[in-house]
């Protein structure tokens, strides 16, 4: 698949490779299965479901650069909007490219929630990892924190856990919208494990004469000395 969209519907014999050229990129969609092996290869996605949906493969190998996009509308994985995506891979699974998240159906997922992503055979152990994102890493997407997992249930499939929300710092004020005072502050409001990006450059506003607000909830503030 190059440059254009492949929708499986329903059962599909042979392997399908899809990739990307000076025309755009291939894309896998829709919730068949492929009884063959699936490999993404440069810019090109695999899209389980339409929106939201199980897409059943052979062999899957997400090379470096490809893209799977995962779609989040409910708490268990299924064919419609109020479920999320997932892969269910009978063979080895290969991961070096992109995970990418999204939340549809107006779904806030709670704080614990889990979601398995990948879900493989029980036989073949999976090699490689997202890039950018380690066994047990946090990772922000859609204003939320995660946790990955390439190890969970029978020790080889993938799942995020949602751990709190995340709050970017993006000026050095000392007060008002995207400050650390009201980061601090939103982080203090939300239960869970909050994450406190810092993403902006300069000298925060940290002294004896500017006083932040107490932390009163786990927080990880991300930043440089």
């Amino acid at each position: 698949v190059r440059a254009g969209t492949l929708n499986i519907a329903g059962t599909v014999s042979g392997n399908i490779v899809t990739e990307s050229d000076a025309n755009g990129f291939g894309t896998l969609v829709g919730s068949g299965t492929i009884t063959g092996n699936v490999t993404a290869s440069g810019n090109s996605v695999i899209a389980p479901g339409g929106s939201a949906g199980i897409l059943s493969t052979g062999k899957l190998d997400l090379q470096s650069a490809a893209n799977l996009q995962v779609e989040l509308g409910g708490s268990t994985a299924g064919n419609s909007a109020s479920s999320h995506d997932q892969v269910v891979v009978t063979g080895q699974v290969l991961l070096a490219g992109h995970l990418e998240l999204s939340l549809i159906n107006d779904f806030i997922p709670g704080i614990g929630d889990a979601f398995l992503l990948i879900s493989n055979d029980g036989t073949d152990a999976i090699s490689g990892t997202f890039e950018g994102l380690a066994e047990g890493d946090q990772f922000a997407a859609q204003g939320i924190s995660w946790q990955i997992s390439y190890a969970v249930f029978s020790g080889n499939n993938v799942a995020i856990t949602r751990l709190g929300s995340v709050f970017d710092v993006v000026n050095v004020d000392v007060s008002g919208d995207g400050s650390l005072a009201q980061a601090i502050t939103d982080a203090n409001a939300t239960a869970g494990g909050d994450w406190i990006r810092i993403l902006t450059t300069g000298i925060l506003p940290v002294s004896s004469t500017t006083v932040l607000p107490a932390i009163t909830e786990k927080v990880l503030i991300d930043g440089t000395t």
